[in-house]
């Protein structure tokens, strides 16, 4: 099984050190590295690789003259992919799939693996029946984060999590489920994926897990948000694994930094999982995230208009019946129900329709562009 690790950055990527470290210890050998440069990406990180490459792993990197040429094959793609974003990370996922990958697996250049777990192996769970603990809730929602130990003591939710769903009572109730596991996600220590609203309240960290079982998933209808770090997915779901983008809305609004990408994606991908019966898994393996550098007054800005916009997104994929029986039927329709939805029409603003509008666009764009590298 061909397992491709992705990343963008604008850094030199040093935390691959320790996947390769982890590689050789737990003896995977049939692993591949591809980097997608950006405007930001200093030369230094060219030279960086070629030092890994002694390590006998294979790397790709792809530089901005040769995500030009590539991306000339897929027809308006290119429009999509603001720079320096991590948006340009689906660039490295249809690479990896072009190169015959079976397990996706999507990482920051922030995050290091923690020593003693068999990190590969943990995400090669992607694709493969397993047997988890499947959680339901009376609200629809769960937090999953609320099984993360943290210091100070601190409870929180994840970025993207809706903000009409937080604290809100709910029975929560447990079943064995066998399915096969389409997404693997992997949790964190350190700093945390949380918004920028929960970043001003209070500095805190993430120590460890708490989790009742060793892995537990959502059942169907329950739902809980991931992000694109230390997430692994079957080559089956990479219709539905395309990071959310916008590009310009009108001549007043630019959202080029589309805050929610892995958060609209992870929504979406839900939404199809449950009609293919398969299951999206929490918790292991966990990475030490070193938060690179942030701007939170930006990152506010760039998450105000989708952090208001999620819930009534939510409740248009709740009002969504699908039929299809493939992640890329499922995804087409997807859009064209989205776009067609009369609930949408009544409750989304102006500027948010235009939203709407754009990421129908986007999807339609990806579907093509997966289709290709088949």
């Amino acid at each position: 099984m061909q397992t491709a690790i992705v990343l963008t950055t604008i850094y030199v990527p040093k935390a691959l050190k320790s996947y390769i470290d982890n590689c050789r210890q737990f003896n995977h050998k049939d692993i591949i590295f591809i980097v997608v440069g950006d405007l930001k990406t200093p030369k230094a990180c060219l030279s960086y690789l070629s030092t890994l490459k002694q390590s006998g792993y294979k790397f790709v990197y792809l530089g901005l003259q040769e995500q030009n040429k590539w991306l000339k094959n897929f027809k308006g793609l290119k429009d999509f992919l603001p720079f320096n974003s991590i948006q340009r990370r689906n660039i490295g996922y249809l690479y990896a799939a072009q190169l015959g990958a079976e397990v996706i697996i999507s990482i920051d250049d922030d995050n290091f693996v923690l020593p003693g777990i068999d990190y590969i192996k943990a995400h090669q769970r992607a694709g493969s029946i397993q047997n988890v603990t499947a959680f339901s809730s009376s609200s629809k929602w769960i937090n999953f984060c609320s099984y993360l130990k943290t210091s100070p003591q601190h409870t929180f939710y994840h970025r993207g999590f809706p903000l009409t769903k937080r604290w809100v009572p709910s029975k929560i109730s447990t079943s064995l489920q066998k399915k096969r596991v389409i997404v693997n996600v992997g949790f964190w220590t350190g700093d945390p994926d949380v918004d920028t609203i929960t970043r001003y309240e209070e500095p805190f960290q993430v120590t460890g897990l708490k989790m009742p079982s060793s892995d537990i998933s959502l059942n169907k209808g329950t739902w809980h948000p991931f992000n694109s770090q230390n997430t692994a997915f079957y080559k089956d779901a990479l219709p539905c694994f395309f990071l959310i983008t916008l590009g310009r809305i009108n001549s007043r609004l630019t959202i080029d930094n589309f805050r929610y990408d892995d958060i609209w994606m992870s929504y979406l991908l839900k939404k199809a999982a449950d009609k293919m019966n398969d299951q999206i898994i929490f918790g292991h393996p966990l990475v030490h995230q070193k938060r690179n550098p942030h701007d939170y007054l930006k990152d506010l800005e760039r998450e105000l208009l989708p952090s208001v916009m999620t819930p009534k997104l939510m409740v248009m994929l709740d009002d969504i019946s699908l039929s299809g029986s493939t992640y890329s039927n499922l995804y087409a329709e997807l859009a064209t129900k989205l776009e067609d939805n009369q609930l949408g029409k009544k409750i989304l603003s102006p500027v948010e329709k235009q939203c709407l509008t754009r990421m129908v666009k986007g999807m339609r764009i990806w579907l093509k562009a997966c289709e290709a590298v088949k």
